[in-house]
């Protein structure tokens, strides 16, 4: 291979890049004195050595420092992938050199230089034949004459980028595994503690100094062995097991809830050789959906409060009306019959138009009161029971409304509390209103029955039919509100479209619990 002629000088040589020998093209032949078997053990040495050297990813170099004449191997020819007929200087070599690495690399070289020593540098490189970047790690030596100066560098350079992508990603997985809030254990299929990361000490108490090399049965209540034998069966069998809420120990001997996420670990043949477990504490999210819980309770009763609050309120107030409103028009339209009686006939009959109207307006205003009281609360419900106010209800809407009603109610008058007729009473009254406001519909079926155990309302149009986003809807207060008048009775409310179309709302109460109910 040709090579520079004029010998650098110390500097020059300093400024050029690691040489890599070629192992054919840069080595002349023995002379005939030497052919034989002595060169054929030579050769095979050296095809053994080039066959090692492939096999090991490792190329070895030899930089000519005097004439700037780099040899390579056929293995880092290949590694680097470049042309054997290449030419290489400390130059060219130093092209192939990752840009951002190429300045560490030359003071690397230049450190062992005037050191008359070595170097280990791990850097990238470009590989000429597809660009891609491999990460490299270099290794030199430093050759003096008899006079101590430099005159050549040998050495090798081993492709490491898998091992670097697997110590990368090695490093990541430490990091998530160290910095993990979860407690994160491995172990082996026999239960002894291999790793144990921070926050399993955080949840469990026990230091991993302490406690690696023990049974992973130190954490199990007693009451919870035979649920890790069943585990630990599916892991050996390569399953996995998500999300297991189950109950540990802590090192003071409190119980911990945690969820378990249990993995398999494998051999390089595949074969089940232990266990990776990611245990979360749920102590907090318990405690959170109980408070949640709690609050949700409370706001139900105290909605329940003031729906009753309201009802007996109501109840009052319709009551007050009817009573004190009613008797008061009745009383006036009495005086002013007597009025129309004592005024003497001559004079009677210029009145009599005015007192005729002023009994019309009475008449009127009694009927209003009479309509009033019974919105704000149905005598019929509290005097008659909930059947016929149901059967009230659906004539009024039928008169109101003009649509078609037909209704059925069980042969026997239901009898329930006054709390339970209420709710399912205004559950109806909303049913039949979102017919008026939304359905379409000409024809409106109710059906009331109950047995012994449950109480079963039914409404169904012939309108549109309810989308699935209005079920959901969280401002559909009126859905909202039937919801939570049954969930105070362990009660469901079912809302849909009909399968012969329109829209279907059930209604089902339970009359065996909570405050007693009965039919008969």
């Amino acid at each position: 291979m040709a090579g520079r002629k004029k010998k650098p000088d110390r500097s020059q040589a300093t400024a050029r890049a690691t040489p890599e020998p070629r192992a054919t093209s840069a080595r002349s032949a023995p002379p005939a004195h030497q052919r034989g078997p002595a060169a054929a053990d030579v050769r095979q040495t050296l095809a053994h050595l080039a066959e090692v050297e492939r096999l090991a990813q490792i190329g070895s170099w030899e930089w000519d420092i005097v004439n700037d004449v780099v040899t390579w191997s056929a293995e880092l020819y290949r590694m680097l992938g470049v042309a054997e007929e290449l030419d290489a200087t400390f130059a060219t070599v130093l092209e192939l050199v990752h840009p951002e690495d190429r300045v560490r690399l030359r003071e690397t070289i230049d450190r062992a230089y005037h050191d008359h020593g070595s170097y280990m540098c791990e850097h990238r490189m470009v590989r000429r034949s597809d660009g891609a970047v491999r990460s490299i790690q270099s290794r030199g030596e430093v050759l003096c004459d008899k006079h101590g100066q430099p005159i050549r560098i040998v050495g090798t350079a081993q492709d490491v980028t898998e091992r670097k992508q697997v110590q990368d990603a090695l490093a990541q997985y430490v990091a998530l595994i160290v910095g993990s809030e979860d407690a994160i254990v491995t172990k082996t299929l026999n239960g002894t503690i291999l790793s144990w990361n921070p926050g399993a000490e955080r949840l469990y108490g026990y230091a991993a100094e302490e406690i690696e090399g023990h049974p992973i049965s130190v954490l199990f209540p007693p009451d919870r062995h035979d649920e890790w034998r069943a585990v630990i069966d599916r892991v050996g069998r390569g399953d996995h097991v998500e999300h297991l809420e189950t109950v540990r120990l802590r090192r003071d001997g409190s119980r911990v809830d945690v969820s378990l996420s249990i993995s398999p670990v494998k051999d390089g043949q595949g074969n089940v050789i232990g266990a990776t477990s990611i245990a979360r504490d749920l102590s907090e999210r318990r405690r959170a959906a109980e408070a949640l819980a709690l609050s949700e309770a409370q706001l139900r009763g105290f909605a329940a409060r003031l729906r009753s609050a309201r009802e007996s309120e109501r109840s009052h107030i319709a009551r007050e009306i009817h009573d004190e409103l009613g008797q008061a028009l009745t009383a006036l339209k009495m005086d002013l019959f007597s009025l129309k009686q004592s005024v003497p006939e001559p004079l009677r009959h210029p009145l009599r138009r005015k007192t005729d109207q002023m009994a019309g307006l009475i008449d009127q205003m009694v009927d209003k009161v009479r309509t009033l009281a019974t919105e704000l609360r149905p005598a019929v419900l509290d005097s008659l029971g909930l059947s016929a106010a149901v059967e009230w209800a659906v004539r009024q809407f039928a008169e109101r409304t003009g649509i078609e009603c037909t209704l059925d109610l069980p042969p026997q008058p239901v009898r329930i509390d006054s709390e339970r007729s209420t709710d399912v009473f205004r559950i109806l009254q909303e049913a039949l209103t979102n017919v008026v406001r939304h359905a379409r519909a000409s024809r409106v079926d109710v059906h009331l029955r109950a047995t012994p155990e449950e109480l079963v309302l039914e409404v169904h149009d012939n309108g549109r039919g309810i989308r699935d986003r209005e079920i959901d809807d969280p401002q559909a207060f009126g859905l909202v509100g039937m919801r939570e008048r049954v969930l105070p009775w362990g009660g469901e409310v079912g809302v849909g479209t009909a399968p012969q179309g329109g829209t279907s709302v059930t209604v089902c109460i339970p009359l065996g619990g909570g405050r007693p109910g009965s039919v008969g």
